[in-house]
């Protein structure tokens, strides 16, 4: 009898389990999820490709930790909150501005399980992606067309509607000690107005 020197594997390319496999591999890869959120971002076959895994028993799962990997980087990208911002005021001196409470955050974990969810359902869908905090807009200058605008060196005030000043005014915003002070960020104020301080000395006119 002559000796078998090579070993039969498990599976081969007809084997039920192989074709169970690569059908639900290419049924996951049938999602597409397109966040619209100013500029849209796409997720489909390319990147949930890479996100499946079959084991030795032709098993197929998501692996939904690198799906959460995703997602916070995507949110890193995405998110506006603390970030700096170029502003340009009505007197016409530019200058970015950081901090604050004011921006958009995504729901990372909300969303990880939205994705995961549309991914396993083999869903076709456009939607925004889960926040925990939003803003006015998705623009650049993510506060919208109606805001306070603080110039914390001038110690003067606009209030803008649409581009256009609606109101302007001296202000006396506090003594520059940390009790007193005014701090330099974007937040979100009473009545959806937002104040963006401060224009600094060294802006550009």
């Amino acid at each position: 009898m002559e000796e078998q020197c090579l070993q039969i594997p498990d599976f081969s390319s007809d084997s039920p389990e192989v074709e169970e496999a690569c059908e639900t591999m290419n049924q996951y890869c049938k999602a597409r999820i397109v966040y619209t959120m100013g500029q849209e971002v796409t997720v489909d076959a390319e990147l949930i490709s890479g996100w499946l895994t079959c084991d030795g028993d032709m098993n197929v799962s998501l692996n939904e930790e690198a799906v959460g990997d995703w997602v916070n980087s995507f949110a890193e990208q995405s998110d506006t909150l603390g970030k700096a911002r170029s502003i340009t005021s009505p007197s016409g001196k530019t200058a970015e501005v950081s901090g604050g409470t004011y921006g958009w955050v995504i729901d990372t974990a909300a969303e990880t399980a939205a994705l995961t969810e549309n991914i396993k359902k083999a869903e076709s869908v456009s939607r925004e992606p889960a926040y925990r905090q939003r803003a006015a807009s998705r623009s650049a200058q993510d506060w919208g067309v109606i805001y306070v605008e603080v110039d914390l060196t001038a110690q003067h005030m606009w209030y803008v509607k649409d581009g256009s000043v609606q109101l302007e005014s001296d202000v006396v915003t506090g003594a520059r000690f940390p009790r007193c002070r005014l701090a330099e960020r974007v937040r979100r104020e009473r009545l959806h107005l937002f104040r963006i301080a401060r224009m600094r000395q060294h802006a550009r006119r």
